[in-house]
């Protein structure tokens, strides 16, 4: 059988009382020639597996009586499309752990992430909302926020946005 007569068998196999052999489903296809072409239609670009298991999730948790429309199953398949594909991780990079390290290696570290955190934080927050239009800025993530700050080269006096932070909340 072909892959909408797989389907439809396996529907079939579930709506009703009886199990359709292959001689039933090609008979059905016969009789009912515009339902099988919207069928066929429907499916031609969908994995049989995939339609399958559209069937099997509408049978089990939305109804086990009633067979699904076509328009149903399509919705089902595209809501587990949307599930199925991942959703893109925002890794954020973290710039003031490069700076750290960078400032032990060169051995005048004598600051603590915290403090390296707050400069970048310093720089993108006050620095970069002073650069840019605030409508623009309130859309960016924190990543983009970041590269934004690095292409405006804000970054350039980062020693000294360090110290101004550090001195400034040893003050307070």
């Amino acid at each position: 059988m072909e892959k909408t007569q797989e389907i439809l068998k396996h529907l079939f196999d579930l709506y009703h009382e009886k199990v359709w052999d292959e001689k039933d489903i090609i008979n059905w296809c016969h009789k009912n020639p515009e339902r099988y072409n919207a069928y066929q239609k429907a499916f031609k670009n969908i994995e049989q597996e995939v339609a399958i298991h559209a069937i099997d999730n509408y049978w089990r948790y939305q109804s086990n009586k009633s067979q699904p429309t076509i328009a149903k199953l399509l919705a089902n398949i595209s809501k587990d499309n949307k599930k199925d594909q991942k959703q893109e991780v925002k890794r954020y990079y973290n710039l003031a752990s490069d700076y750290m390290t960078r400032d032990i290696a060169l051995g005048r570290c004598k600051h603590l992430i915290g403090d390296y955190n707050r400069a970048v934080n310093y720089i993108i927050e006050d620095l970069l909302s002073k650069e840019m239009p605030i409508s623009e800025w309130v859309k960016l993530d924190y990543s983009q926020k970041i590269e934004q700050a690095l292409k405006k080269e804000l970054f350039g006096q980062f020693d000294d946005i360090l110290e101004m932070v550090c001195t400034s909340s040893k003050k307070v």
